[in-house]
């Protein structure tokens, strides 16, 4: 399969929030050698970015978003395994520590920026919702004394 039809199948399928076929489009992107970072740029970003257009624009509703959310998800459960394989080649250029802020139990935008943070190489360390503002500080306290 060409490379170029994978990527192109993985923006369908986070336009269409199609978890199989984002899922098979993964397997088929690692079972063809393309590099994993790739299919996340250039497939799954691109048609997630296209699915946030659409919503900033009242063409797509918040249950478009979440249903992109799992989309990339499910398919990132195939590819994070060999992203994690290049970055200890590689080595990591920092580390991040993200949450939602007291009062704040959404989760999506986060998981959605962790995942690209690593994707890009940086170690996450996620401290999950409605965080208080001191658990950020002893987190970043803990990590960089």
């Amino acid at each position: 399969m060409d490379p170029k039809v994978i990527l192109e199948n993985l923006k369908v399928a986070m336009i269409e929030g199609n978890q199989a076929k984002a899922r098979e489009n993964a397997r088929a992107a690692l079972d063809f050698h393309l590099d994993p970072l790739r299919a996340v740029e250039e497939g799954l970003s691109k048609g997630m970015a296209i699915v946030g257009e659409r919503f900033e624009e009242g063409e797509a509703f918040l249950p478009d978003l979440l249903t992109a959310a799992e989309t990339f998800s499910s398919a990132m459960e195939i590819l994070k395994p060999a992203i994690d394989a290049q970055r200890k080649q590689m080595g990591r250029p920092g580390r991040v520590v993200i949450g939602t802020v007291r009062g704040d139990v959404h989760n999506i935008g986060k998981n959605i920026v962790s995942t690209v943070l690593e994707t890009q190489g940086f170690e996450v360390v996620d401290l999950g919702v409605d965080v208080s503002p001191e658990a950020f500080v002893n987190a970043i306290t803990v990590i960089d004394p």
